[in-house]
């Protein structure tokens, strides 16, 4: 799990508002609730494996997080999408913290989840 690829603050953002990231909250659903990076959605990183080939493509720039450097659930939700091949799944290891602390808002609305 330490290869796992990162990606910084600018480049999400940039990817973003490219529209070329597929961004993914891994917390429990009460936190993506709460406030979440832009066009996320949710999936709780233990069941990303399930979820992924019915909605990513194996080129998919993917990037998951959590709140910070500290929670490891979008380092294993990284690490669980590369064991299965996507070659583009990065872990944003600042998470909802490094994203407020770099300025830029949380989008607060209702759950965009896609756990069944």
């Amino acid at each position: 799990m330490d290869d796992v690829q990162i990606i910084d603050t600018q480049t999400l953002k940039a990817a973003i508002d490219e529209g070329r990231a597929r961004v993914v909250e891994v917390l429990m659903p009460k936190e993506y609730e709460k406030g979440h990076i832009p066009g996320a959605i949710h999936i709780h990183f233990g069941t990303i494996g399930g979820r992924a080939r019915a909605l990513f493509n194996k080129d998919d720039l993917i990037v998951t997080y959590c709140h910070n450097e500290r929670c490891r659930a979008g380092r294993i939700a990284a690490a669980k999408l590369q064991a299965l091949g996507y070659t583009r799944a990065y872990y944003y290891a600042g998470g909802k913290d490094g994203w407020t602390a770099a300025g830029y808002s949380l989008e607060v609305s209702s759950p965009d989840t896609e756990e069944t």
